[in-house]
């Protein structure tokens, strides 16, 4: 199998189990109460959602919405946690930039069609 087909199933894969398990902490919090903090990450969360399923169809399109997720969890998460700290912050936004990333590499790896 070829290296941009592993890449796009992998990160097709990861995506998706970092929607769902930012979904549950979400959903999760919203049970106990209601915030602007909240709100804000499910918008992420809603975001990255989209991005992940677009890679499904376009690998660049849904690339580029997951690393754009990842960066604006990486950007959200210190301000919003009591604590500030960077295992957090990487927990929450590794896996969607590293998703982002492995799909951009997989278009960029993809053989072209031929003329």
């Amino acid at each position: 199998m070829r290296l941009d087909v592993r890449l796009r199933r992998f990160s097709r894969v990861l995506a998706l189990a970092a929607v769902g398990l930012l979904g549950f902490l979400v959903i999760s919090e919203l049970a106990d109460s209601f915030s602007g903090e909240v709100f804000v990450l499910g918008v992420i969360l809603l975001f990255g959602a989209v991005g992940a399923v677009v890679a499904w169809m376009d690998d660049f399109t849904g690339g580029f919405a997951l690393l754009a997720a990842g960066a604006a969890l990486a950007v959200f998460v210190p301000f919003a946690a009591e604590h500030s700290d960077l295992a957090v912050t990487l927990l929450f936004a590794g896996p969607f930039a590293v998703a982002g990333a492995m799909l951009l590499a997989a278009g960029w790896l993809r053989p072209s069609p031929p003329p």
